[in-house]
């Protein structure tokens, strides 16, 4: 952490906090196992959580309500919906969620303490 800004830790809502079938205008999923305790954990640690779903705004307060009703509002600092749709996402900062918790709050530890994208060394242009 910095001396003046919280490390902050951003995480996808379908598919990642919560499960998810299909799109529903305003319904989601119950949460991943492992997600409460990660949240906790983050923290905890004295980071910040911010929540970024290509969900419409109209939907946030519904989200909101949903994450309360499962105990997770509480460790959550912001929700910004209107996240740009995408097929790929090329980022220096990523972790690629892999369907569980297992294994990645290890992996933002190792990114945090190296400040590069875990796995992917920088290529210089010759």
């Amino acid at each position: 952490m910095t001396d003046k800004f919280p490390e902050t830790v951003c995480l996808d809502v379908d598919k990642t906090l919560l499960e998810y079938e299909e799109y529903e205008f305003c319904k989601f999923g119950d949460p991943k196992p492992g997600a409460r305790s990660f949240l906790a954990r983050q923290k905890a640690k004295g980071r910040r959580v911010t929540l970024f779903t290509t969900r419409a705004d109209i939907e946030a307060a519904s989200l909101r309500e949903h994450l309360e009703a499962h105990d997770l509002m509480r460790y959550i600092d912001s929700v910004q919906c209107g996240k740009p749709y995408y097929d790929v996402h090329i980022c220096d900062r990523s972790i690629n969620f892999r369907g569980t918790f297992d294994g990645i709050e290890d992996d933002v530890e190792k990114l945090l303490a190296s400040g590069r994208n875990l796995g992917f060394e920088e290529k210089k242009n010759d």
